[in-house]
């Protein structure tokens, strides 16, 4: 790594901890949603449209979690995989995800203190999942790790990974746009596509993860949620459908999605 990729890595630790410190949640309440119950609601519909587009890609026999926070989504994997190693690169963090795997009592989790690339571990995974954590990490780290996983991933494995990415056809960081000191960085989806096929990951499946008409509702924004309404057209099919989520795209600058890749191998 150079040593701007080390001033990186410190960063994001400083960053994380600090987030954890504010939230009792978490990364979702406090960072993402400054109301709980949006936040609540947020994660409820994550899970549910992720289970049934994919109902059986979270069960596995070794599944590693890159980017934990505080176990939302660990405590899932958890309950569907024989063995779950979960990694962050803030102790905070890690720290509040052991909290809530105990509480949960489940006993097949490892929790591990490590950016992306410095994973450490022995053996194989047949099911990665990248939990919104790549657009939080600069292009020299993504490529590191992805390398980084290039040994760690079965044949056979799935990686599943949950990212704000760019509908504006380049790379932006949020600070272009928005207030705050948040550090992500919204590539386009090629871009991904591109970086994970150098590593033999192909793209099988892709959608968005929780932007509803409720949600765009609960936060206020009545104009939004009437476009998700209408855009959604395996309800409206129809030329007005079709405008509609053009006219939601084009309003947006990101969005959250699903990706979904499988080896080439296993084809």
């Amino acid at each position: 790594m150079t040593q701007a990729g080390d001033r990186q890595d410190l960063q994001s630790r400083e960053y994380w901890d600090g987030i954890a410190a504010q939230d009792a949640h978490g990364s979702l309440h406090g960072l993402l949603e400054r109301d709980e119950q949006i936040a609540l609601y947020r994660d409820r519909v994550e899970k549910r449209v992720l289970y049934r587009r994919a109902p059986e890609v979270l069960r596995a026999r070794r599944a590693l979690e890159v980017g934990c926070g505080g176990g939302r989504w660990t405590v899932e994997l958890a309950a569907r995989c024989e063995e779950v190693l979960a990694t962050d690169i803030s102790a905070a963090m890690v720290q509040r995800a052991r909290d809530r795997v105990a509480s949960a009592g489940l006993g097949n989790v490892t929790l591990q203190v490590a950016a992306f690339h410095e994973i450490a571990c022995d053996g194989s995974f047949d099911l990665v999942y990248l939990g919104s954590c790549l657009h939080y990490i600069d292009d020299e780290h993504v490529e590191a790790g992805l390398r980084r996983l290039d040994g760690l991933a079965a044949p056979d494995a799935i990686l599943l990974s949950r990212d704000s990415v760019s509908l504006i056809g380049r790379t932006f960081r949020r600070s272009e746009l928005f207030e705050g000191d948040d550090p992500a960085i919204y590539r386009p989806v090629a871009w991904y596509e591109e970086a994970m096929a150098r590593h033999g990951w192909t793209l099988a499946d892709s959608w968005r993860s929780y932007t509803t008409p409720l949600f765009w509702t609960l936060r206020g924004r009545l104009p939004r949620a009437l476009l998700e309404a209408l855009a959604r057209t395996e309800l409206w099919l129809s030329p007005l459908a079709i405008r509609c989520a053009d006219l939601r795209r084009s309003r947006g600058s990101k969005e959250h999605r699903f990706f979904l890749y499988r080896r080439r191998s296993s084809r």
